[in-house]
C-alpha cells in the first residue's frame, strides 16, 4: 500500500485570497460566518469598493459539506474560472473574478482525501508493474478535485436538448459521456483519472447524483433524459445500482434512457448483458450513431432499442443522394410504425433542419 501524504489543515484555513488588491501583494479573507457576501456594502463580508460592483455582488454559501457561490443578480456579472455562473460549486483553486477583482478559494481538505488517495497509489502500484508510468502529480491532483466535486455531488454537466422535429420544442435532455463532464480537471489529470477504471465509476456515481440534483432543483426539467455511454462505461460492475437509485430518486415521472453506439457493445457479450439488465430496473435503450439502412445491421441491441440515433454523416448523404434519402425515409416509417423514437443526431443548420422534416425524422439533436 502506498499512501500520498498530504498536509494536515484545520477549518479555520478557509479562505479567499484576495489577488492584487492595490497594496501590491495578495491578502487572505478568512470565511468564518456564512453566507460570506462579496460586494460594494460596508457591511459586507468582504467590501470591495468599486463602482462596477453591485451592492450585495455575490454569495459563498455551504453546501452540504461543500461550498457553492451564487451571484446575487449583480449588473456586471460573476465569473469563476472565466465562465460566467448564476451558481456555481466551489473547488480548491477556483478564481473568482468580479469586475476587475480576482478572488482564489481555498479550501484545504486533506482528511476527507487520504483513504481516496491511498486507493489510487494501490492502482498507481500494480499498473507500475511492467506498464507505462503514471503521473503521481497529476492523479493526486485529480483526486483532489474528485474529493471535492464528491462533497457537493456535483459536476458541470454538459447537457444538449433533445428537439421535437416541427415544434422545436425540448423532450429530452442528452448528456454526454462522464469523461466529457471533467471541465474542472486539466487534461493531465482527465488522461490519468481514464487509465482507472474504479475512479472513472465513481465519477459516474457523482454525474449521475449531478443529474438527480439538476432535476429536482428545476436546472433540468424535460421528462426524459438519455446518457450517451461508452463501452467502457458497460464496464462498470455497478452501473445497474446506479441506474436504479436514480429510477428510485425520479420515480415513475421521468424516464430513463442510456445510448450507446453499436460498436461499442454489439461484439461483447458482457457488454450487452449489463445493458440488458438496465431494462429490469425501468430503463430504456437507445441505439445511436445508425448510418446503414439497407441492409440494416442484424442486431439485437437494434431490435430492442426505444430510441434510434442516426449519425450526421447519413444526414450529408442523404443530402446528396436521392437514393441514401430513400432508404433513410423508408427506415424512419419503420421505426414509427414500431413506435420508436427516431432522432438525427449533429444537426448543423436550418438546411439540415428542413431535411429532417422532410425525411420524417421526429426529433433532432443540434450541435452535438
Amino acid at each position: 500500500m502506498q499512501t500520498q501524504m498530504l498536509v494536515e489543515q484545520d477549518d479555520a484555513e478557509l479562505y479567499v485570497e484576495v489577488l492584487g488588491d492595490g497594496s501590491g501583494s495578495n491578502r487572505k479573507v478568512p470565511l468564518v460566518d456564512f453566507p460570506f457576501i462579496i460586494g460594494r456594502n460596508d457591511t459586507c463580508s468582504l467590501p470591495v469598493e468599486s463602482g462596477r460592483v453591485s451592492r450585495e455582488h455575490a454569495e459563498i454559501v455551504k453546501h452540504g459539506s461543500g461550498f457553492l457561490i451564487r451571484d446575487l443578480g449583480s449588473t456586471n456579472g460573476t465569473f469563476v474560472n472565466g465562465e460566467k455562473i448564476k451558481e456555481q460549486p466551489l473547488l480548491d483553486g477556483d478564481t473568482i473574478k468580479i469586475a476587475d477583482f480576482d478572488f482564489d478559494f481555498h479550501r484545504p481538505d486533506p482528511h476527507e482525501m487520504r483513504q481516496t488517495v491511498t486507493l489510487a497509489m494501490d492502482e498507481v502500484s500494480s499498473s507500475g508493474k511492467g506498464g507505462a508510468r503514471i503521473d503521481t502529480a497529476a492523479l493526486v491532483g485529480a483526486l483532489r478535485q474528485l474529493s471535492q466535486l464528491a462533497m457537493v455531488d456535483s459536476l458541470r454537466l454538459p447537457t444538449v436538448p433533445i428537439l421535437d422535429a416541427h415544434s422545436g420544442s425540448a423532450i429530452a435532455t442528452w448528456i454526454s459521456p462522464v469523461g466529457e463532464c471533467l471541465g474542472e480537471l486539466t487534461k493531465a489529470q482527465r488522461e490519468v483519472l481514464a487509465k482507472h477504471p474504479r475512479l472513472s465509476n465513481t465519477l459516474r456515481r457523482i454525474q449521475h447524483a449531478s443529474v438527480v440534483r439538476g432535476s429536482l432543483t428545476g436546472a433540468m426539467t424535460t421528462k426524459s433524459i438519455l446518457f450517451h455511454l461508452t463501452g467502457r462505461d458497460c464496464e462498470d460492475p455497478e452501473l445497474i445500482d446506479s441506474f436504479g437509485w436514480m429510477r428510485a430518486k425520479f420515480g415513475p415521472s421521468v424516464e430513463l434512457v442510456v445510448g450507446i453506439r453499436l460498436e461499442d457493445a454489439e461484439h461483447d457479450s458482457a457488454r450487452r448483458a449489463r445493458l440488458y439488465d438496465l431494462l429490469s430496473v425501468g430503463v430504456q435503450f437507445a441505439v445511436i450513431g445508425i448510418d446503414q439502412f439497407r441492409p440494416l445491421p442484424v442486431s439485437g441491441l437494434l431490435d430492442r432499442a426505444r430510441f434510434v440515433g442516426i449519425s450526421s454523416k447519413s444526414l450529408g448523404a442523404a443530402s446528396r443522394s436521392p437514393a441514401v434519402a430513400q432508404n433513410l425515409e423508408e427506415f424512419l416509417v419503420e421505426l414509427a410504425q414500431t413506435d420508436r423514437l427516431s432522432i438525427a443526431c449533429g444537426v448543423a443548420n436550418e438546411q439540415e433542419v428542413e431535411l429532417c422534416q422532410s425525411l420524417g425524422f421526429q426529433a433532432i439533436i443540434k450541435d452535438l
